[in-house]
């Protein structure tokens, strides 16, 4: 009952797409985007983390950092890649 991070979504979204949950992955990027839209509207910026209950933003305002991982995750489901694929997947 801690607080949301988007590192902690984009762990839980790639490892939903690695063993091939693709609805639940791109409706976790839907929710993910959508916590930090309201960040947005409630705070004028974004964020460090959200409230788990009411998906409110906590504190840390004008935090950008790892919530820009809330938009990569739609880039992954678009491109069908992890972003880290040319560093850790043998080709």
């Amino acid at each position: 009952q801690g607080p949301v991070w988007m590192p902690i979504n984009y762990f839980a979204f790639q490892a939903l797409r690695h063993y091939g949950f693709m609805k639940e992955a791109a409706m976790l990027a839907d929710r993910a985007v959508e916590l930090l839209a309201r960040s947005i509207d409630v705070r004028g910026s974004f964020a460090e983390n959200f409230d788990s209950e009411s998906g409110l933003p906590l504190y840390a305002s004008c935090y950008t950092s790892w919530n820009l991982l809330g938009d990569t995750m739609h880039d992954d489901l678009a491109r069908n890649k992890w972003i880290m694929e040319p560093i850790f997947v043998d080709n």
